[in-house]
């Protein structure tokens, strides 16, 4: 019958590369074929007024995604480093992804009320 002590390793570093894998990211989602086309056409206030919409929900789900990041870095923060970088290196991964995020937040704001102000201008 086989040891347990061989199965320890391998069940630790699954678990650990699940958690890497929940705390990685490809960012954010790159704009649809259908979103590129509304931006092109966009003439009426009307237009303008659904883009600044889209970018408030992609504002709102990028600053949900930074914070997400953030709460994961404070549990890599209070556990005890794991093995060579340990936690330390995994809090500072989390920090990283919650950084763009948050900056991600406030471009799709800045967007947001860009297209605000161009849907209160009068249609040319």
């Amino acid at each position: 019958m086989k040891s347990n002590r061989t199965s320890l390793p391998v069940a630790v570093a699954l678990g650990l590369s699940l958690i890497l894998a929940a705390c990685t990211t490809a960012g954010p989602r790159p704009p649809s074929a259908e979103l590129l086309q509304k931006i092109e056409n966009a003439r009426t206030p009307a237009d303008h007024n659904e883009l600044a919409v889209y970018y408030e929900a992609a504002a709102a789900e990028a600053k949900a995604n930074a914070d997400t990041h953030r709460k994961m870095a404070r549990s890599y923060s209070i556990r005890e480093p794991i093995g060579r970088g340990g936690g330390a290196s995994m809090n500072r991964h989390c920090n990283v992804i919650a950084d763009r995020y948050a900056e991600t937040a406030q471009e799709y704001s800045m967007m947001a009320t860009l297209h605000r102000q161009l849907s209160q201008q009068p249609t040319p």
